[in-house]
């Protein structure tokens, strides 16, 4: 998925852009996962590049447990910042 090799690569402008196109392709009839996903990777470059963005690593927390909750465990770890160079919460 090109939005995780964005973040892999620490390209956090080229990681939004990914998610705003995946955004524009669905449409307003988002399925729940790609959502949480369009939003994660949002978040997980803002979190990345401003080591201040409280709001975005909070937003994120909250994200990690939706998704855990309904069983979406490999993308709750994503949205933990697994397998990325920072520790977004």
């Amino acid at each position: 998925m090109a939005i995780r090799l964005a973040l892999h690569a620490g390209a956090w402008d080229e990681a939004r852009r990914h998610a705003d196109a995946l955004a524009k392709y669905l449409g307003e009839e988002q399925p729940a996962r790609a959502s949480l996903v369009i939003e994660g990777a949002r978040l997980l470059a803002e979190a990345a590049a401003n080591p201040d963005a409280f709001a975005a690593r909070e937003r994120l927390s909250a994200l990690r447990e939706v998704a855990a909750g309904a069983g979406l465990m490999p993308l709750a770890r994503w949205l933990g910042g697994a397998g990325l160079t920072f520790t977004p919460v």
